[in-house]
């Protein structure tokens, strides 16, 4: 009787575990995920305007390669994208995302989103040694409700940009769409209004 019972409580356990497990990819919960967004071929339009103004406009990023590099003795990936833009203007290669476990960076490059890691813990920085520009990105907060064009996003991570001035930017992102929304210095928004991923071909 012992041993059924223990093989009953041992099932139940299992079943409640994969149902979490299930919950937590559906839910797009980030801890200990990797980047399933960073995959070439994946591309995502944005749309982009001032607060102050009412014009929008789109453009469409698309990853085309990535580079396993050392970047000033740092250890990264470096994943590049062509840009298009509602004027019909092309970027071809632009630096989109640069993945590393380094909490220190200089900043050198003039890319658009933050630095990713596979897990975020509120309070997590990374650090401009430099100290002019952007001193420093803060994860604020792990599970943000947010909605955009594209629709309503749960568990959406927070970060926060400081600068040396008062001007403050902050980033909402997941790990399994990648930039959701852009605010910088209260004047400027970049919202995700679609995206195109690459789907897994079929193992027959």
């Amino acid at each position: 009787m012992k041993k059924i019972l223990l093989i009953v409580a041992t099932f139940l356990l299992v079943v409640a575990w994969s149902k979490d497990v299930v919950n937590a990819t559906k839910d797009g919960n980030q801890i200990n995920k990797d980047f399933t967004f960073l995959k070439i071929g994946n591309s995502w339009t944005h749309s982009q305007y001032e607060i102050s103004n009412t014009g929008v406009e789109y453009r469409t990023s698309t990853l085309t390669y990535k580079v396993d590099t050392n970047i000033n003795s740092i250890a990264c990936v470096v994943y590049h994208a062509d840009v298009v833009h509602c004027d019909g203007d092309v970027e071809k290669g632009k630096i989109m995302f640069i993945v590393t476990d380094s909490t220190v960076w200089d900043f050198d490059f003039d890319f658009d989103f933050p630095l990713f890691w596979k897990s975020y813990t509120v309070g997590q920085k990374w650090y401009n040694p430099l100290g002019f520009g952007i001193l420093a990105r803060k994860v604020v907060s792990i599970n943000e409700t947010i909605t955009v064009k594209a629709g309503t996003f749960h568990n959406c991570i927070k970060i926060k940009e400081f600068y040396d001035s008062d001007r403050e930017d902050f980033y909402w992102i997941r790990n399994d769409v990648g930039v959701i929304k852009i605010v910088r210095a209260n004047e400027f928004v970049s919202e995700l209004k679609s995206k195109n991923f690459i789907k897994k071909k079929k193992i027959d």
